[in-house]
């Protein structure tokens, strides 16, 4: 598939162009889509204690809302490539805000399961969000534009960390009981998600030259009945897509995790209220504002600059950090403990978007089937050992809380 009239910069003061309109619009979505997907990551302390779930069923719902997107993420690719970047993310985003809004419903475990299974679509926004800039940019900006959209995007899942625990503390404070507070505070999220459908549907187009259907009617792109064969075979035999599934399997999955399990981690073994350990949380996930970013930026020529030093350097620190750093007896010193170690850390997770200038120098042919492919591993680590690890034991691995609940009220 030949684009034509890509962008060859990236001004983002720029809102009157399709590629600049696509690429704000996209890390928009893609934030708010984060921002729903860890929404409740938050607020399991509160939920915990309503539902009286045990550490194993935290644990399995955690692992719940980073499954789904194994499955979508592969399926998004090729729905992409047919029916263009609009579309997808337009249906995406209608119907990922259904269980957003709805797993306020939750009265069980087995509901609230089920509930946080289906909010794991809104993962795959990614996957168009990396399409869509790739698409509209020209390989001599498209890895910082693919980097800056996904970190800006990304910031959703630090943001969410912040903002959920205080609109769950505005209910409480009117009167609202915290066991409806956390049910209420789930609905505007959803109906932000809605508005951003309509923006999306409003402001964007699928191509610099215009949507796949016009440009399908004018002969500039196979009709529909032309199918790609073997697109997801041509991704699996390119070497790149294999070293960034690694690289990234390794760093965007344990950001993830720690978006999952940090505020509930920080307030069992800390004592921390909930407002207070989604802050601290937060702050791991809003390095993201230029973290990502540096992976496009260190793409020069289509070539990727320092890869794997600095991914062994990010993973060395995290892991050197995390042992040697002080432990103190919960909860005498809130920032004494994890927090310092999670911030040397987040050079793990800061090093994911150096995988972006490595996806930017792979062609369009198979672009979708590459990127669903590499975001899909990137699940598998995710949500493989590593919720039991921290919902075993208070989250904090030393088994103080009792069976269902934590240390601390939330409110």
């Amino acid at each position: 598939m030949e684009i034509r009239h890509q962008a060859t910069r990236l001004n983002l003061f720029d809102v009157t162009t399709p590629p600049m309109r696509a690429f704000h619009m996209a890390w928009c979505a893609f934030f708010l889509s984060f921002f729903g997907w860890f929404g409740m990551a938050p607020l399991m302390a509160i939920v915990r204690e309503d539902l009286l779930l045990t550490k194993a069923q935290i644990g399995t719902t955690i692992v719940a809302s980073v499954a789904m997107p194994v499955l979508v993420r592969l399926l998004i690719g090729p729905l992409c490539e047919r029916y263009g970047a609009r579309l997808t993310y337009i249906w995406l985003l209608l119907l990922g805000a259904l269980p957003v809004m709805g797993i306020g419903l939750a009265t069980s475990y087995e509901t609230f399961l089920l509930f946080r299974l289906a909010i794991g679509t809104l993962g795959a926004s990614f996957v168009i969000t990396q399409y869509h800039t790739s698409v509209m940019f020209a390989p001599n900006c498209v890895g910082t534009a693919n980097a800056a959209a996904a970190g800006w995007g990304n910031l959703g899942g630090g943001v969410t960390q912040v903002v959920m625990p205080l609109m769950v503390a505005a209910f409480v404070s009117v009167g609202v009981n915290p066991s409806w507070g956390w049910r209420l505070a789930m609905i505007p999220p959803g109906i932000v998600l809605w508005l951003t459908a309509l923006a999306y549907a409003q402001l964007t187009q699928d191509a610099p030259e215009g949507n796949y259907q016009q440009l399908r009617a004018a002969g500039k792109l196979p009709p529909l009945t032309e199918k790609a064969h073997g697109s997801l075979l041509l991704a699996a035999q390119d070497g790149r897509v294999w070293a960034l599934c690694g690289m990234y399997a390794a760093c965007f999955g344990m950001e993830i995790t720690m978006h999952n399990i940090a505020a509930l981690y920080y307030h069992d073994r800390f004592g921390l209220d909930v407002t207070t350990a989604g802050l601290i949380a937060g702050l791991f996930g809003l390095m993201n504002l230029f973290a990502r970013a540096l992976g496009g930026i260190l793409q020069f020529g289509g070539r990727v600059i320092g890869n794997p030093a600095a991914f062994a350097i990010g993973q060395g620190l995290q892991r050197v950090a995390g042992p040697a750093t002080p432990r103190a007896p919960a909860p005498a010193a809130p920032a004494g403990d994890r927090p310092a170690a999670d911030v040397v850390g987040k050079a793990e997770a800061a090093i994911g978007p150096d995988g972006y200038a490595l996806q930017a120098s792979r062609g369009t042919a198979d672009l979708a089937a590459g990127v669903g492919s590499v975001q899909t591993v990137r699940g598998e680590r995710s949500f493989s050992f590593e919720p039991f690890a921290f919902a075993d034991g208070t989250a904090a691995g030393d088994g103080t809380a009792p069976e269902g609940g934590g240390g601390q009220r939330a409110f």
